[in-house]
């Protein structure tokens, strides 16, 4: 509440946790700072929680925005955030934007030992509403068992998209990782 860096720099997010001792079905601990992994169920009864954000900007224009979030469970270690610089310049009648990011997500399961790792990256020049030309790049890498990696490259140059992918590895199943305490 009220928290600054350095004493200019908004602080905000919210963090949780939660322990049950005993014995069966959602005996252990959640605890989050900032949330968890979009490929992670939440804990029945853990509140959605906001991301720990910083603005590194004073104002709008340009806008500097950093977030995290790291959690833990009995069976997962998870970690990640982005990065997002917007800035804009008005000429005659139109705003250009300029806009950059990249994030990032990882998930570690211990038992069986799983391992999900994503990241975006993007550059991207706007006027107005239209896209004028942009690049965004995006990697999954997955395993052990199987090991599995994905990319994509998405080039826009005046409204026409080029796009490039690749896949490597057996085909994995969809992990979605769940726990109740």
């Amino acid at each position: 509440v009220d928290s600054r860096l350095a004493g200019k720099f908004v602080l905000t997010g919210a963090a949780a946790m939660r322990m049950h001792f005993g014995r069966g079905p959602g005996t252990g601990f959640a605890i989050a700072v900032g949330g968890f992994n979009p490929r992670f169920a939440a804990p029945l009864g853990m509140p959605k929680l906001a991301r720990v954000a910083i603005n590194l900007s004073s104002g709008d224009n340009p806008r500097l925005v950093c977030e995290a979030y790291i959690a833990l469970t009995p069976n997962t270690v998870q970690f990640g955030g982005a990065f997002e610089l917007i800035a804009s310049v008005k000429v005659l009648l139109t705003t250009y934007t300029a806009e950059g990011w990249f994030t990032i997500n990882l998930l570690l399961v211990l038992k069986p030992l799983k391992f999900l790792a994503r990241a975006t990256a993007g550059v991207s020049i706007s006027a107005g509403d239209r896209e004028l030309f942009g690049v965004q790049l995006t990697a999954r890498l997955e395993g052990p068992q199987p090991w599995y990696a994905t990319g994509t490259a998405v080039f826009n140059f005046f409204g026409l998209d080029v796009d490039f992918g690749f896949a490597i590895g057996g085909q994995p199943g969809t992990l979605m990782i769940g726990l109740s305490v």
